[in-house]
Parts: structure tokens; sequence; C-alpha cells
């Protein structure tokens, strides 16, 4: 299934009509192959995502569950640390192999943030102060250690 196609169902507050149309829009290009349909295919491409759009939102008014609601923050959150954990795992393994590591903003990593927990629990980053500051003096570091 399309990676940005994200459950809509029994959250606080619920889903609105832009996002589920969101939802169909992905769900009817990933069907398609089209991102952008050409003249010729554009009426059924749009046709497509407004019958998509209405039958998700007559689905989501049907369902019913004994489980309370998810808040959207904390889901949201959940979802930031297990990428992070997926991606650490991935860039300690591409640091072995001389690839990229990964690039992440200051405000990720904000005190009691899960993704500032599991970033700093999976990454081999210490508090140095001779540890380098400048671009050059990580190239010159990195070569220092295939020597």
């Amino acid at each position: 299934m399309c990676r940005n196609i994200k459950t809509l169902y029994n959250f606080e507050p619920p889903a609105n009509e832009g996002e589920i149309r969101a939802s169909a829009l992905q769900f009817v290009r990933k069907l398609s192959g089209f991102t952008q349909p050409s003249k010729a295919n554009e009426a059924a491409f749009n046709h497509a995502v407004e019958e998509v759009t209405r039958t998700a939102t007559e689905l989501l008014a049907a369902l019913v569950t004994n489980a309370a609601p998810r808040d959207r923050m904390v889901e949201a959150e959940k979802a930031k640390a297990r990428s992070a954990q997926r991606f650490a795992s991935l860039a300690r393994a591409r640091g072995s192999r001389g690839g990229r590591g990964l690039a992440l903003r200051a405000s990720d990593l904000r005190a009691g943030s899960p993704l500032a927990a599991i970033f700093f629990e999976n990454c081999s980053i210490k508090a140095d102060s001779s540890a380098p500051t400048s671009p050059a003096a990580f190239r010159g570091l990195a070569q220092s250690k295939r020597r």
C-alpha cells in the first residue's frame, strides 16, 4: 500500500474532508500510475477521486469501535520515533560502508522528545570538545580513520 495514505479512522479530532480527499487522491494516483493525468484522462481521474472520497467518507461514518479515539499528536510522535529508529540503524549500516549519514533538524532533538531519546541511544555521538566542528574537519577525521 502507498506509504502516503494514512489511517483516518478513530482519531480525535476526526478526519476532515480535506484529509479524506488527499488519501483518495493518493489511492487513485497509485492505482492509475499517474501523478497528474493527461487531458484525455483528466475527467476519469477526477471522477475516480470524487467517488473514492465519497466512499471513504461513508465508510468512516459507518465504522463502529469500542476503542478510545487516538490522539493525533501522540501518534505523530510515535511515528517520528519509529522513523528515527529505522533511519538510525540505516545510518549505522551506511556509515560502515562509507555512505552518507542521517540528517536531523535541531527541533527534532528537543529535550524530552522520543525522537531525541532514540537518536542518542542508537547513534555514537558524544559531547566532546575535541569533536570536529567544520565540514573540512569531518572529512579529515573520516580520511584518518580509513588509513
